[in-house]
């Protein structure tokens, strides 16, 4: 099924979060990516990027219902080659593995990838497209990894 990328202009108050998610809960739809930050068109507002899996039909559906929501002020569809889309990644490994040490180094040199080094080893922080954040992970050796935490999308339209 084709993925879908919705950003929300949406009030800044309690329960709008929840109001939206439950729109795609009550229909068996899932939210894959999800995040929320202050908008740029007044300190009320806040914008929400949402991706989901859905057909044509029930993407729009999906729009339509989002669209009734009284603290929903706008919805733009984006699509991926059409937007600026970015993700943030935060890895931590195991401590001081001399091994990792230089597969990271390489990889900080080939790609928008940073060493962050903390008190009790090492972590390495990703931002870019998902897919190139997909390309590195598969590329690092899971046996040095304790732990992975990974942002939901932001995007703009171009």
């Amino acid at each position: 099924m084709p993925e879908y990328i919705f950003s929300l202009i949406v009030d800044d108050e309690p329960g709008v979060m929840q109001r939206v998610v439950s729109i795609f809960s009550r229909r068996a739809v899932n939210i894959s990516r999800i995040s929320v930050g202050p908008s740029e068109l007044s300190e009320r507002t806040a914008r929400i990027i949402l991706t989901f899996e859905a057909d044509a039909k029930k993407a729009k559906f999906m729009r339509n219902l989002l669209s009734r929501l009284i603290s929903v002020k706008k919805i733009t569809q984006l699509k991926r080659e059409d937007a600026i889309i970015r993700e943030l990644v935060i890895i931590k490994l195991k401590n001081h593995h001399e091994n990792i040490l230089e597969q990271i180094k390489q990889l900080t040199r080939e790609s928008n990838v940073a060493l962050v080094n903390y008190v009790k080893g090492y972590a390495i922080e990703i931002s870019g497209p998902s897919e190139e954040i997909d390309h590195i992970l598969n590329h690092i050796e899971q046996k040095y990894v304790t732990e992975i935490v990974r942002s939901g999308i932001i995007a703009l339209k171009k």
